[in-house]
């Protein structure tokens, strides 16, 4: 048992894992700097995949954002839609850019 213990202190990983959290709270914290500025007026598009924040993420981006164009969600995608989901997310692009 002391293995289980010894070697993720050692090698620094507990300390590096943690860092994800940290960051995420800092996130948070420069997101509600960035909304108590105002929200943006450029035009926006949303895009969220089905199956992580779906039509929900909407709500989210109205904290920030005046002028959402479009709100896309795009099925058969998680988080990370770029990867998951790559032809239809540049469709989309291509037709927000072509507006």
């Amino acid at each position: 048992m002391s293995e289980c213990t010894s070697i993720p202190a050692a090698s620094g990983l507990i300390t590096s894992s943690a860092g994800f959290y940290r960051a995420v709270y800092g996130s948070l914290n420069a997101v509600r700097e960035t909304i108590g500025r105002g929200k943006l007026t450029i035009p926006v598009l949303s895009v969220s995949g089905a199956a992580s924040f779906g039509a929900a993420q909407e709500s989210f981006v109205e904290a920030f954002a005046a002028n959402i164009v479009k709100q896309v969600v795009i099925s058969e995608a998680g988080y990370f839609v770029a990867e998951e989901q790559p032809e239809r997310l540049v469709s989309h692009l291509q037709s927000f850019f072509a507006m």
